[in-house]
């Protein structure tokens, strides 16, 4: 988890679909990285997880990029930047299947989009990468190539193309 801690970024659906793995036999090392007020709700639904707090710079980037897989089930998001993040990091990607998402991943070609509503399709696709290294790793390169579209030099010529057009 990467964000602010707080109940409507995904929290509960989060939580449960870890539980979820944990039942099925997985054993899933989870990292939080963030703060918020949720945060001792999510400490105790999550004992085993390891929290950093707030982190930021290079710090940051070294704690999400030692990761395999990023889990997202927040349908809150505006743009996505903590997807994004993940991305430029190479991690595998499961995601909430919501508009935001859908405007930086396309499902199944770097990302896996679950639908919100059904909280075991957030379980079946962070199993089914735990086990299949090889697609873990497609995805993971996938997500990480559609990361560099998203470069401020390729978005700023974007911009100078608009207004040389204008």
């Amino acid at each position: 988890f990467l964000g602010r801690i707080v109940m409507e970024k995904g929290l509960e659906a989060f939580a449960d679909t870890i539980a979820q793995l944990k039942a099925a036999g997985h054993a899933p090392q989870v990292l939080v990285i963030g703060d918020g007020p949720a945060r001792a709700w999510f400490e105790t639904r999550m004992p085993e997880a390891v929290f950093t707090g707030f982190l930021s710079g290079e710090t940051l980037a070294s704690a999400l990029a030692s990761g395999d897989i990023f889990f997202n089930p927040s349908t809150t998001e505006t743009f996505g930047n903590v997807n994004l993040e993940a991305m430029a990091c190479g991690l595998a990607m499961v995601c909430a299947d919501a508009p935001n998402t859908r405007a930086l991943l396309r499902d199944g070609k770097d990302a896996l989009l679950c639908a919100h509503d059904q909280r075991t399709s957030y379980a079946d696709a962070l199993a089914a990468l735990l086990v299949d290294t090889r697609e873990r790793r497609r995805l993971a390169a996938e997500a990480l190539d559609r990361s560099a579209a998203y470069r401020w030099t390729n978005i700023l010529d974007e911009v100078f193309e608009v207004y040389a057009e204008a």
